[in-house]
Parts: structure tokens; C-alpha cells; sequence
């Protein structure tokens, strides 16, 4: 098939199940990270405590590069017994029981 179309790679997702039910399930980069994440982080990476796009974008990648990095060394999934409390810091949810790493 040399003019064929390419076959679409599956997108990475990550699926947050709180209280049993899932709350989210969207792109790696769409994660709902707190504000007071991404100003903390930006501080941390840029010494910025008043982010522009660019480094709100630059932080919510790293974050969701380290969450979905430790849900591929965990098998695909970090369950309440093994997911960080500073994770679940991050994320705009409350009670987050899972988060796991899908392919769609």
C-alpha cells in the first residue's frame, strides 16, 4: 500500500476512577491538574509563580509523563494501594481510587 492511509497509532489515555465510578477519561496531556499544582511545579521547573501557556503547557506534560510512567511500571494501572498520595495531590478530582493508562 504505498499511497495507502497509515493506520492511526492508539492514543494513550488515562482512565481516574473515584468513588467506583470513572470521572475521566481523556488524552495523557488533558489530565485536570489543580491550579496550585501547576503554579508549585512551575515554581519548581521555571522559578515562575505566574506561568504563561507555555509553561502551564510544559508542566501538565511533565506530570502526565511521570503519572503515566509510573501506571507502565505498575502494569498499566495505579490502584489505591499503590498510587502516591502526591499524585492524587495533583489532580483536580477528590477520592480517586485508580488511575489507569489506557490505549483507544
Amino acid at each position: 500500500m504505498l499511497f495507502g492511509k497509515k493506520k492511526a497509532k492508539p492514543k494513550k489515555k488515562f482512565s481516574i476512577t473515584a468513588a467506583g465510578v470513572e470521572v475521566f477519561r481523556a488524552p495523557l496531556i488533558e489530565i485536570p491538574l489543580k491550579e496550585q499544582t501547576i503554579i508549585e511545579k512551575s515554581i519548581q521547573f521555571f522559578d515562575d509563580p505566574e506561568p504563561c501557556y507555555i509553561h502551564r503547557g510544559a508542566v501538565v506534560t511533565r506530570l502526565a509523563d511521570e503519572l503515566a510512567q509510573a501506571a507502565e511500571a505498575a502494569g498499566g494501572s495505579l490502584e489505591a494501594d499503590t498510587l502516591k498520595e502526591e499524585y492524587k495531590n495533583w489532580i483536580a478530582f477528590e477520592g480517586i481510587e485508580s488511575i489507569r493508562l489506557i490505549e483507544e
